[in-house]
């Protein structure tokens, strides 16, 4: 019984970190990219010129994804993670916003994993 617990802990923060992924974004004409995507060139761009990346909307995320890595997979508590869930969300829902805005339909649709995914560990938390 506990090693089911355990992995049903482990998928809903498998869950929470693939759905920060996920958010698609459109700027331009002709310009889009996924989230995942973004930030793989922000962490080739960290050698390259470390300061392009000191922005509160790109470090704040991804101090939040490392806080759900860490605090979920390495060291199991539940309220660091909630606050790693609340950095990353800074970021989710202004996209989130930006598409309802914008009336785009797939940025709003990619951004729901991510609602549903934090409901989903806060009301099956602890």
């Amino acid at each position: 019984m506990y090693d089911l617990v355990n992995k049903f802990k482990y998928f809903k923060i498998a869950l929470l970190l693939l759905s920060t992924l996920v958010p698609y974004l459109e700027w331009g004409k002709t310009q889009s990219a996924f989230l995942f995507e973004i930030e793989w060139l922000v962490f080739k761009s960290i050698f390259v010129n470390p300061f392009s990346i000191v922005h509160p909307l790109i470090l704040l995320p991804l101090f939040g994804q490392l806080l759900i890595l860490v605090f979920g997979v390495f060291i199991p508590r539940f309220y660091p993670v909630l606050f790693g869930i609340v950095l990353v969300s800074a970021l989710i829902l202004f996209i989130l916003f930006v598409g309802i805005f914008s009336i785009n339909i797939l940025v709003v649709f990619s951004c729901i994993p991510f609602v549903f995914a934090t409901a989903f560990f806060y009301f099956k938390g602890e």
